[in-house]
């Protein structure tokens, strides 16, 4: 047996009316005033979810009645000047509006729900990646020609410097060559050294750390 003890500053009365798969309890308990409001206890603490609404709604909710496995819960209050309700809850963790149960990135606020490869993640959430390159990926160059590669979001232009590595054909020892980055279009120009000018066939390929 737990007690799952009171609201913070609260009264003494408290009542469990559901618990989910994840241990996530809902009911109500009794305010320093005597009020009965609407609780979670969620990760060892005890939450009145009337903290968790615009202090200006109009509503007060007093009993928390149910919760699923997805953390949605519904519950009955009381609106400002009479009047009941009943109430559906959603966690939005990011709060962006969107409910953690619908929300392609929830923990990255991403209220327009973007997904350019639709792919089901965000692109808040999804990695950078490498839209285009020249010459492709894999294909052996000349030993005067540079190496361009497009990514898809800003970078931050320390981890591209070390995304590229340059190689002669057949061999896995690094060779030298100049990496920069225009932030501007998101681009990576890797730079043969002029030490490699006696290499007549190299390959190359890049990294994202």
């Amino acid at each position: 047996m737990q007690d799952l003890s009171t609201l913070s500053g609260g009264g003494i009365f408290n009542e469990a009316r559901d618990i989910n798969s994840s241990g996530q309890v809902v009911g109500q308990a009794s305010t320093s005033s005597g009020a009965f409001h609407a609780f979670v206890y969620s990760g060892g603490q005890m939450q009145d979810l009337n903290d968790l609404i615009p202090a200006d709604s109009g509503m007060e909710l007093t009993s928390a009645n149910a919760i699923n496995t997805s953390g949605q819960i519904v519950g009955e209050g009381r609106l400002q000047g009479g009047g009941g309700l009943v109430f559906l809850a959603t966690p939005d963790g990011d709060g962006d509006g969107v409910g953690d149960d619908e929300d392609n990135c929830p923990e990255v606020a991403n209220a327009d729900q973007a997904d350019g490869d639709s792919n089901g993640v965000g692109d808040a959430c999804d990695p950078p990646k490498v839209i285009s390159t020249f010459p492709r990926d894999g294909r052996e160059v000349g030993p005067a020609a540079n190496v361009t590669a497009t990514f898809s979001e800003d970078m931050h232009e320390a981890s591209v410097i070390n995304a590229f590595k340059l190689y002669k054909k057949g061999s896995t020892n690094q060779i030298a060559a100049l990496v920069s980055y225009d932030a501007a279009t998101d681009t990576a120009t890797l730079d043969q050294d002029d030490s490699t000018a006696g290499l007549q066939q190299k390959k190359w390929f890049f990294e994202i750390d």
